[in-house]
């Protein structure tokens, strides 16, 4: 309710807060929030994450977003068959860029990746091990990056093309479409055999 309350509050939507009126809009918000009419699976990122499996890869989601948005909306989508494992900041008391997020999801990719192959002296995944895809520069791609994992920036618009973000940037590491992603994957893959 409070990030809601935040949000009205920073949309100018005062009216919206009032003690009458605020349980009402909270209400229609929460429903809708788990409603097919709200959300789309994006085909590319189903294609990425199909090709990563069909590799043998192990698939996870790192996110700040609420645990419900895990437990329903990516069931609502079909993208739960996809998915190995997700990582929340609320689960982890950590939200991005925290280097502790991303540490825990090595720690799940781990777990996961030992169920897969039945080896339960598997050795755990190591963050240099790991490919973190996010549009964010500071929360998604540095922060990975400050992890010790490999990062893509995804960035559809080129928001990032700028000379501020050009310091920070690895130019082969920016994707602008997410189905680029099989392409790094497959050259990652190649690069580490």
């Amino acid at each position: 309710q409070e990030m809601i309350r935040e949000t009205l509050s920073d949309a100018g939507c005062a009216a919206a807060l009032a003690d009458d009126t605020f349980p009402l809009v909270f209400q229609r918000i929460y429903s809708a929030f788990a409603s097919p009419d709200v959300w789309a699976p994006c085909p590319e990122g189903v294609r990425a994450m199909r090709h990563a499996k069909a590799q043998g890869l192990v698939v996870g989601v790192v996110s700040n977003v609420y645990p419900r948005y895990v437990d329903q909306n990516l069931p609502l989508l079909g993208l739960h068959r996809d998915l190995d494992f997700a990582t929340t900041s609320y689960d982890v008391g950590a939200a991005k860029p925290d280097s502790a997020l991303f540490l825990e999801a090595c720690r799940k990719a781990s777990h996961v990746s030992r169920l897969l192959s039945g080896n339960k002296e598997q050795p755990p995944i190591d963050p240099g091990q790991v490919l973190h895809i996010g549009d964010d520069i500071k929360k998604d791609y540095l922060a990975a990056k400050a992890a010790g994992m490999r990062a893509l920036l995804f960035d559809p618009d080129g928001k990032y093309s700028g000379a501020d973000s050009a310091e920070q940037l690895d130019a082969s590491e920016v994707i602008h479409t997410l189905d680029e992603v099989t392409a790094k994957v497959n050259a990652l893959l190649a690069s580490s055999s």
